[in-house]
């Protein structure tokens, strides 16, 4: 028996190590449904776990690096907004600050302290099944 709250659902998202330094709390964040990307939501910043680890879910891509290592942000939606069940995979877009402006002022050590105020803002990208900057694994309960 598994018990949790569904209300709100989480989602986890895993960010590539490589991507960390460019995230940062409260930035936008979007879920897609898979296999229909026309049904999303926005998601909400919940918090980071406070390690980063070793990827756990590998989708067996030529070009996977299996060192992968993630840094999990955990987001929330109202179930009423995003027909999701618990436990299915959804893709999910983070905003991040341009590469310039973040190299100034890198996530690390500074995620506690002060927001990053920069309104120019992209989507940053990747694949995988529990993904980068651009993937979530299940929601969480």
């Amino acid at each position: 028996m598994t018990m949790g709250s569904v209300d709100p659902l989480h989602v986890r998202v895993d960010i590539d190590e490589t991507e960390t330094w460019r995230i940062r709390p409260g930035h936008a964040a979007l879920a897609r449904l898979r296999g229909n990307p026309e049904i999303s939501t926005s998601l909400t910043f919940v918090r980071f776990e406070p390690y980063v680890l070793a990827k756990r879910s590998l989708t067996g891509d030529t070009t996977e690096r299996v060192d992968t290592r993630v840094l999990q942000a955990i987001y929330e939606f109202a179930p009423s907004a995003f027909p999701a069940f618990v436990g299915q995979q959804v893709d999910v877009f983070i905003a991040a600050p341009s590469r310039a402006t973040a190299t100034r002022t890198p996530t690390s050590g500074q995620i506690a302290f002060s927001p990053v105020s920069d309104t120019r803002m992209q989507i940053t990208g990747g694949a995988s099944n529990m993904p980068l900057a651009s993937r979530a694994d299940q929601p969480s309960h």
